[in-house]
C-alpha cells in the first residue's frame, strides 16, 4: 500500500514536470513567432471588406494623428476609467482580469467579447492580431502587450491607442472618430460626446449613434454616471448631459 502510494506521487510528479516542461515550449514556440512591436508607432489601419461585408484585408494608410498632449485631459481620464482603471498599475496585462477569463472559460466554454483586455492588449490585438476568439489568440495579445509594455512607455501607448484603435464606421483614431460622429475637434466636445467616443471601442459595431441611438444612448448615460463618480463632471452637468439628445454628424 505504502509502495503504491509513492508510485502515485511520484508518476503525478511526472505529469506536472511534463505540462511544466511542454507549457515552456509551447510559450518560447509562440513568442518566437511574434511580430516585432518597434515599429508600432508607424502602423495605421483601414480595413477593406467585399460585397458580402466580409473582411478582406487589414492595410496601412494614412490617418490624422494627434499628440497626446494636444488630447483634452477630460478625453483622457474618460477611456482610462471606461477601458483600462489600472493602466498605469499594469505591465500590459490584469492578473485579476486574466482569472475571471479563465474562470469565464471553464463555465461558459468560450471567450466573451473584450474580455479583461488592458489598454495595451487592445492595441496589440488591433495592431497585430485578428478578432478571433481563442484561447491562443487570448496568449498572443498578452505576450505583445509585454512587449509593447517594455518598448514604449505609457504615454506611447496611450497615445497610439488613441491615434488607431477602431472606433466603427471606417474611423480610426479619436480624431476621426469625433470628425466622423459630431463632426467637431476634441477640444469641441461635450462630455456626453466624450462618453459617447470612449463606449466605442467595447464593440463599435453596437454603440455607434448611426448603427443603434438606443444603445447608444444606454452606454452613454453610464459612462456619464462613472465619470460623475470619478469626478470628471458635476452631479449638474451629468444630469444635464444624460437628457441631452443625441446629435450626430449627418454629412458622413
Amino acid at each position: 500500500m505504502k509502495f503504491k502510494k509513492i508510485f502515485f506521487k511520484k508518476y503525478h510528479l511526472l505529469i506536472i514536470i511534463f505540462i511544466v516542461i511542454y507549457s515552456c515550449f509551447f510559450l518560447n514556440q509562440i513568442v518566437d513567432n511574434l511580430p516585432d512591436v518597434k515599429n508600432m508607432k508607424n502602423i495605421q489601419l483601414s480595413q477593406q471588406f467585399n460585397k458580402n461585408k466580409t473582411l478582406i484585408v487589414k492595410c496601412n494608410t494614412n490617418c490624422n494623428t494627434i499628440s497626446i498632449n494636444n488630447i483634452p485631459k477630460k478625453i483622457i481620464q474618460t477611456f482610462l476609467i471606461v477601458e483600462d482603471n489600472n493602466f498605469y498599475g499594469h505591465n500590459g496585462f490584469d492578473v485579476q482580469g486574466i482569472i475571471r477569463v479563465i474562470a469565464t472559460i471553464f463555465i461558459s466554454g468560450h471567450i466573451r467579447q473584450g474580455g479583461a483586455s488592458t489598454i495595451t492588449q487592445q492595441l496589440a490585438r488591433n495592431l497585430f492580431l485578428n478578432s478571433e476568439k481563442s484561447f491562443l489568440r487570448k496568449i498572443k495579445e498578452i505576450l505583445l502587450a509585454i512587449k509593447i509594455e517594455k518598448f514604449f512607455s505609457k504615454e506611447e501607448i496611450l497615445e497610439s491607442y488613441l491615434n488607431k484603435i477602431f472606433f466603427g464606421e471606417n474611423s480610426y483614431g479619436i480624431v476621426a472618430a469625433s470628425k466622423k460622429y459630431f463632426n467637431k475637434t476634441l477640444d469641441q466636445l461635450t462630455s456626453s460626446e466624450i462618453a459617447i467616443l470612449a463606449g466605442l471601442p467595447k464593440n463599435p459595431s453596437i454603440y455607434n449613434p448611426i448603427a443603434s441611438i438606443k444603445q447608444t444612448e444606454k452606454r452613454k448615460n453610464i459612462i456619464l454616471k462613472v465619470m460623475l463618480y470619478k469626478n470628471l463632471i458635476s452631479k449638474k452637468e451629468c444630469n444635464i448631459e444624460i437628457k441631452k439628445p443625441i446629435i450626430i454628424n449627418n454629412n458622413h
